[in-house]
């Protein structure tokens, strides 16, 4: 009996640590099935976790792939103000001149102006860039001065260019563009288009149309290394017109769609090499040369390429439309190439021009662009070989009279730039 009264106690004494027994007749104790909230933690409940107010990174993942301090060109179009500074990368797109159009992982885009660093690019190159936000005819753009810089990087910058395909697709995608709405300058791919002659509507034009009769400007912007790279305009006019001398030809055109000018119509498609003419012909036909009969008249026209037939920087070419006379304007002891430029045709100071023709030459009537080029180019004296020159009456044609029995006449265009419209050469038909 002693050790009972011993051993009582002390299991009295273990159980009070333990859980307390319930009374199944007593409602006010829990049920052993029910949790005790107090002491019970959910592993996967991050409620309370201090960790989880991190805030969500919103940012594309081109934006993230940027270096720290560079800006997205989407915020420089939403934050940008006059004067501000920003470093961006994009891939460039198109290039005239001095105008360079970058577009980025996102698919935006904007123009920059930088003659010097212009003449080292390709479309297709990746460059970071510093640049000052600007406008320039209403347009945002990033402009330069001694603190900023175009740099090529070794860098992926992948982009999607807009489709174009059918007149759906142009009344929803083009015809009211607006440059705020976010799709001015950015690339596109106009699908299965015919196109005008080169140099419509004007130089260094023409004009692409769908099937549905939809139709777009293309200009060709000058390219320092596209055209050192033989595929720049030298190259793309001969290609535009004879894809247009094939009737019913047609190809894909990938370019820039932006505004030149700030104006309602001056939405046009930029192009910087022959590569942006894609899947065209490889069975076109050359035409037919049909040179009309000699009658004594020789015309050569400026408006266009059809009557010239090489050009490079040390010369071009051109010839009659009845294969008689042939015009070559070279370089000389100038210092500045000969350009492409037509409609009109510029002749830049000391370059040489020569007229020769299978007939003897009797009067070439030269219209100038202006009456300005016309006198400039005359200045105080011109000498020619093999004739005589004298302004017209209406202070645009030049004329040149021919000393007798000559079949070239030539001169050097020593006193200032000139521009031609047109030249008629009278020759004498052989007997």
């Amino acid at each position: 009996m002693k050790k009972r009264f011993i051993l009582l106690p002390l299991l009295l004494f273990v159980l009070a640590g333990c859980d307390p027994v319930v009374d199944p007749t007593d409602s006010t104790s829990p049920s052993p099935s029910e949790t005790d909230p107090t002491t019970t933690v959910d592993p996967t409940d991050t409620s309370s976790d201090p960790t989880s107010s991190d805030p969500v990174d919103e940012r594309t993942e081109w934006e993230k792939s940027l270096p720290d301090g560079y800006s997205s060109i989407a915020e420089i179009l939403a934050e940008g103000e006059e004067g501000d500074y920003f470093e961006t990368r994009g891939q460039v797109t198109f290039l005239n001149g001095g105008q360079i159009v970058i577009q980025d992982g996102d698919n935006n885009a904007i123009m920059l102006y930088e003659g010097t660093m212009a003449q080292t690019l390709s479309v297709g190159d990746v460059i970071d860039t510093y640049g000052k936000f600007a406008f320039n005819a209403d347009m945002p753009q990033l402009a330069y001065d001694t603190s900023t810089y175009i740099e090529v990087v070794d860098e992926e910058c992948e982009i999607t260019p807009l489709v174009i395909e059918g007149v759906a697709d142009y009344t929803s995608k083009l015809a009211d563009f607006k440059y705020l709405e976010g799709e001015g300058r950015k690339q596109v791919l106009v699908k299965e288009v015919i196109t005008s002659a080169y140099g419509s509507p004007k130089a260094n034009m023409f004009t692409i149309s769908t099937a549905d009769g939809q139709s777009f400007n293309v200009l060709v912007g000058f390219s320092m290394m596209h055209n050192a790279a033989e595929e720049n305009r030298v190259e793309i006019g001969p290609l535009v017109d004879l894809i247009n001398a094939n009737e019913g030809a047609t190809f894909d055109l990938l370019g820039v769609y932006y505004n030149a000018n700030g104006k309602a119509d001056g939405w046009q498609i930029g192009i910087s090499t022959i590569e942006a003419l894609l899947n065209v012909p490889d069975d076109l036909e050359e035409p037919e040369p049909d040179p009309a009969d000699p009658d004594g008249t020789a015309l050569i026209n400026f408006a266009t390429t059809a009557h010239r037939v090489s050009q490079d920087e040390n010369s071009q070419v051109w010839k009659s439309h009845d294969e008689i006379v042939t015009l070559t304007v070279s370089k000389g002891e100038s210092t500045t190439n000969v350009a492409d430029y037509y409609n009109p045709i510029r002749i830049y100071k000391y370059h040489h021009v020569e007229f020769s023709a299978l007939h003897k030459i009797e009067e070439i009537v030269i219209t100038a662009n202006s009456a300005k080029y016309a006198s400039d180019m005359l200045g105080d004296a011109l000498a020619v070989t093999g004739g005589t020159v004298a302004l017209g009456d209406d202070g645009v044609t030049i004329t040149i009279t021919a000393a007798a029995d000559v079949t070239s006449v030539s001169f050097a265009n020593d006193n200032a730039q000139t521009r031609w419209n047109e030249v008629e050469i009278h020759y004498t038909l052989p007997a």
